[in-house]
């Protein structure tokens, strides 16, 4: 989603912006595995990066809002579930070392690198300011073109624990996986997205509103098209027409400046059917409640009677 082009109009996320120092990182991460001898760049003096330039690269650095101090991040299995696979390394040297060693149920090397979060937008619960991520539904009603539906509102999954990285022991330790995986639930931590802007207060629902909700659609739309290709393999000459459809789970993290970050897609997501805890009537009706909008969708648009506006009538929206 670095391109507003490929996004569309109305895309609130920033304009790809020039990368300052990428030559060094290429040419460092080439070589990460031979001496730093053998680096062309960091043995010149002549292009040594100044403190000036380190400082410029990180205010037009877009993703400065997930660094802190530990530069953690996270290891991702495929086709794994609730946090299993996943192992958080701090630094490239770490990162690499296991990566090496790493063997992906019968996989190889294939996993996902991701930057971990480390200043997450954190919600006050009665055990202590705590991690959150969500989920949002999206239909998928056809690839060519694309066809998709968000539905507006997505519930919450708040850690058990109280977020931080100190050791130690007890239940309050920053390396207690329950602090840091959400989709962990030995307790049930779903939550409404209600409960969460009521305990953000109300200039908190106004950048919900403002900025990470338009900002959320912008990385849908960006995920799908990215997956377009994929899913249409050798099929684009299909005559076209309603078959079927898709329902996905889209994963993201929200940072502490209200920037949403896509986690994963998920194929089949839970439809809430194990709910328990508080808000367990609450989150059902919901379920049910988005289950039934969406399908009705779906069955308008095999039928004929579903009217979707054309991209010229998108374009003169306000």
């Amino acid at each position: 989603h670095e391109c507003a082009a490929v996004l569309g109009p109305g895309c609130h996320l920033p304009a790809k912006q020039q990368i300052a120092c990428r030559a060094h990182v290429d040419a460092f991460l080439g070589s990460a595995e031979s001496s730093p001898s053998s680096c062309s760049i960091c043995c010149s003096d002549s292009e040594l990066i100044s403190a000036d330039d380190i400082e410029r690269h990180l205010i037009l650095e877009q993703q400065n809002t997930l660094d802190g101090d530990m530069n953690a991040w996270a290891l991702k299995e495929p086709c794994v579930q609730r946090g299993a696979g996943v192992t958080v390394t701090s630094g490239l040297s770490q990162l690499l070392e296991s990566y090496f060693k790493h063997d992906s149920f019968g996989q190889g090397r294939d996993c996902v690198v991701q930057k971990y979060i480390e200043r997450p937008l954190l919600i006050e619960r009665p055990w202590g300011l705590s991690k959150a991520d969500l989920r949002i539904w999206v239909l998928v009603l056809d690839w060519n073109p694309l066809t998709a539906f968000v539905h507006p509102d997505v519930y919450f999954r708040v850690a058990t624990k109280p977020f931080n990285y100190k050791s130690g022991a007890g239940s309050s330790a920053g390396l207690d996986p329950n602090a840091h995986k959400t989709n962990c639930r030995d307790d049930e931590n779903r939550t409404p997205l209600r409960v969460v802007l009521e305990a953000v207060g109300p200039e908190g629902a106004k950048l919900w509103n403002c900025k990470t909700w338009p900002k959320l659609l912008d990385a849908v739309r960006a995920a799908l098209l990215a997956a377009c290709d994929a899913m249409l393999g050798d099929h684009e000459e299909l005559a076209p027409g309603p078959s079927m459809f898709e329902l996905f789970g889209l994963d993201f993290a929200i940072d502490d400046s209200w920037n949403p970050w896509l986690l994963e897609m998920n194929t089949s997501p839970s439809m809430l059917e194990d709910l328990g805890g508080e808000y367990k009537e609450e989150l059902g009706d919901w379920a049910r409640d988005a289950t039934e909008s969406l399908l009705k969708i779906d069955l308008a648009n095999n039928d004929g009677s579903l009217k979707l506006p054309t991209a010229t009538a998108m374009q003169n929206w306000p």
